[in-house]
């Protein structure tokens, strides 16, 4: 069975599969508008590092966790392997959140704070345990309304938010931003085949790791493009139940999909819209909002800008709820 390294973990935050044509540009500094405070706080035995933006008020108010995408992508956003790959674009969503009058939490993931934690023994179920963590660690905070604490999971993260959001009854509601809505291993082969540079062996090695890992003959210590087996499980039992899980939170759901998404190639991109389209059909407490002109970090389409307007619109179903 083949082994890839960790180095080219395959993430659905588009971060190696991007092939939008972005803008030359620096890296955008912090906004000097935005207050900001860097915090650590508890999962269990480790202690993990975000980054608290706060509004200006002196009233509690409504406050969410953004849970970041697949692989060693750091609370701002960058890729930390090649943090010129892209703009901090989690720190933006923060900034223009906070700007919107909410306080807004953005941590680092365990396996990036710890060098003994290795990112082949991270599970789904860990990643759980640390947003359940940095939920219950923003209630405490006294600018925030606990009882209006939201997360926002991008990408895979957008596949936990509704487990985590189903485990804690005190979660006001979620927001799932650009998340697979069908098994996971069949949009990473997908992905794969969409770029030209990847050969025909490496896909069909791919594939043929991922028919192990589902007739449970993967071998013990294995790897799928620098995430082991329990990783992979977990995520594939998530996201092709994702429309389910949904479901089963019951909580006010914002579900935002761009259609400039690059990490869904041709028709699966369309795929995924209508397997939201449905869930939302299901529940009026579903929302789903397509973007026609948004990719998968919500920049505009050829830019490295964020959108304001989705962020504005996430902010405003927030103070809805």
């Amino acid at each position: 069975m083949p082994s890839f390294s960790p180095s080219c973990w395959l993430g659905l935050a588009g971060l190696l599969l991007c092939v939008a044509a972005c803008d030359s540009q620096a890296p955008p500094r912090p906004d000097p508008t935005v207050q900001t405070q860097q915090v650590q706080f508890y999962s269990g035995p480790l202690l993990l590092e975000g980054t608290l933006s706060l509004p200006d008020t002196d009233v509690p108010t409504a406050a969410v966790v953004i849970v970041n995408g697949s692989g060693p992508v750091d609370r701002d956003g960058f890729y930390v392997p090649d943090p010129n790959q892209h703009p901090p674009f989690y720190r933006r969503w923060a900034e223009r959140l906070t700007q919107q009058n909410l306080v807004v939490l953005r941590y680092d993931k365990r396996f990036l704070t710890h060098a003994s934690v290795d990112p082949l023994t991270l599970s789904q179920e860990d990643q759980i345990d640390d947003l359940l963590s940095a939920f219950e660690y923003l209630k405490t905070r006294p600018e925030v309304d606990p009882e209006r604490v939201f997360l926002v999971g991008h990408s895979e993260g957008g596949n936990l938010v509704p487990v985590a959001a189903q485990r804690e009854a005190g979660v006001r509601g979620i927001v799932v931003v650009a998340s697979v809505a069908f098994a996971v291993d069949s949009l990473v082969v997908e992905q794969l085949r969409a770029n030209p540079a990847n050969g025909t062996d490496l896909i069909q090695q791919v594939e043929a790791a991922f028919a192990l890992l589902r007739t449970n003959q993967f071998p013990p210590g294995g790897q799928i493009l620098g995430a082991g087996e329990t990783y992979w499980r977990e995520w594939i039992t998530f996201s092709e139940n994702a429309g389910a899980l949904v479901l089963a939170a019951d909580k006010p759901t914002l579900i935002v999909q761009g259609l400039r998404d690059e990490v869904f190639p041709g028709a699966v991109l369309s795929k995924n819209v209508a397997l939201w389209e449905n869930v939302a059909r299901h529940s009026a407490q579903v929302s789903f909002t397509t973007y026609p002109n948004l990719t998968h970090m919500l920049f505009r389409a050829g830019t490295e800008t964020v959108s304001e307007d989705v962020l504005i619109n996430i902010a405003e179903w927030i103070h809805q709820q």
